[in-house]
């Protein structure tokens, strides 16, 4: 029998449309809650626990209390929306079989549109959870808030989200924190993928494509959580950037895959 329990709560809404034979587009949101007592089956696993600035919260602040630690999931997406669109044979000119059309027919564009809100991650004290380590304490302490926090944080990586004047000094605390767990969320995500190809006929079924493929389009960086243990002096900063889920390098590598990457593609089918 499970001692933990977990919600998920969404809806989705979706359209698609094609205008014409050679064009169309999708577009996809989602608003959702996920909550759980411990995300992951209590692994810190890659994606939301090393590849991040804050670890995932495994074990209960309060090991007589797990439903202490319920809250958000580290997955909790609460809006998410995409588009895509694919349009092909984008500069033909009508009624030529010939001449221009051999230079600007066949060409397709395809693009891909992210953004979603940021993730979510605990306050946490570490002065106070080492002092409680030599007890044989095996979780961690989360900061106390003295005022109300802000419900995410600024996607500027020299901007503080916060400041340790709105927290319980660290390593002061005579008790567990009180500031709960994935209480504040961080900076939002937005990527664009795109790409121009076109294809040429070589012989009965042997063609020739070639074009390029844009990651990150607008080489917009996307920054991570911020530092979250107040007794960090980079608390309440975002020092580190995220990569996005595609990537000419592939996913989860980390800040190295986010600048703006641009393929140059040449492929031959038969």
């Amino acid at each position: 029998m499970s001692a933990g329990s977990s919600n998920y709560n969404g809806l989705t809404i979706s359209v698609q449309r094609r205008l014409s034979s050679n064009l169309f587009f999708n577009v996809n949101y989602t608003y959702s809650h996920a909550l759980d007592d411990v995300s992951n089956g209590g692994i810190s696993n890659l994606p939301f626990g090393l590849l991040v600035t804050n670890a995932s919260i495994t074990s209960p602040q309060n090991p007589f209390n797990i439903r202490g630690n319920y809250g958000s999931a580290d997955y909790d997406v609460r809006h998410y929306f995409s588009t895509s669109l694919v349009w092909n044979d984008l500069f033909r000119c009508a009624g030529l079989k010939w001449g221009p059309n051999a230079l600007f027919g066949g060409w397709n564009l395809s693009t891909n549109w992210f953004l979603r809100s940021g993730l979510p991650f605990t306050m946490v004290d570490t002065a106070d959870t080492q002092a409680l380590a030599s007890f044989n304490y095996v979780g961690t302490i989360f900061a106390s808030p003295l005022t109300t926090l802000p419900r995410g944080c600024s996607s500027a990586v020299n901007t503080p989200c916060f400041n340790t004047t709105q927290f319980a000094p660290a390593g002061t605390l005579t008790g567990f924190g009180t500031g709960g767990r994935n209480l504040i969320y961080g900076p939002h995500f937005f990527n664009v993928d795109i790409g121009l190809m076109k294809e040429f006929k070589i012989y009965e079924r042997m063609t020739f494509s070639v074009g390029a493929q844009a990651y990150n389009l607008f080489n917009h960086p996307n920054f991570d959580q911020p530092v979250n243990d107040i007794a960090n002096p980079n608390f309440g900063l975002s020092i580190a950037n995220v990569g996005p889920p595609t990537s000419l390098l592939g996913s989860f590598v980390g800040a190295g895959s986010s600048p703006r990457f641009v393929e140059l593609r040449g492929i031959v089918r038969f």
